[in-house]
């Protein structure tokens, strides 16, 4: 079968509860972490958006319940922004704990793909991540998705 197939066949079918684990940003750190993997340090995790002040840490903001819904953070200014729905923060705006926690009552008063079974079985909530930089220290890590089936990495995905 073709990738797609695959992938369209999983989607459809697979109700493995596991699914919707590896799907929330926050639940699949922590089975990553259970299976001894490294994960970027988690500075706060919140289904209530309580967000406390993160300071001028480089950090990821994002929805655990969705793809997008999220913003970078750097010296606590926006360097990138995925909104949701929300204006496009613009770069080099001031990051506040207020801001961030407007953007999370958006964020998780929405579900925003329930035609994914998997997506449909999660709780909204907000995750703030360190950055991961590549050896020089300068240059933010790529980012890539892996899909397997039956065990076997199928496609790696540079995001």
């Amino acid at each position: 079968p073709s990738f797609n197939e695959l992938v369209k066949a999983r989607m459809a079918r697979d109700r493995r509860p596991v699914l919707a684990a590896l799907t929330d940003k926050q639940l699949v750190k922590r089975w990553a972490e259970l299976r001894g993997v490294r994960t970027p340090e988690v500075l706060f995790a919140s289904k209530t958006c309580a967000v406390p002040e993160i300071g001028a840490d480089a950090y990821a903001f994002k929805a655990t319940h969705t793809t997008g819904c999220l913003v970078l953070v750097e010296g606590g200014r926006v360097v990138g922004h995925k909104p949701c729905g929300e204006r496009r923060l613009a770069p080099g705006s001031r990051v506040t704990p207020e801001l961030l926690a407007t953007l999370c009552a958006r964020w998780t008063r929405t579900m925003y793909d329930v035609t994914q079974w998997a997506y449909s079985k999660l709780t909204p909530g907000v995750v703030a991540e360190r950055l991961v930089y590549r050896t020089d220290g300068a240059t933010p890590a790529d980012d890539v998705k892996c899909f397997a089936f039956r065990g076997r990495t199928a496609l790696v995905q540079h995001v």
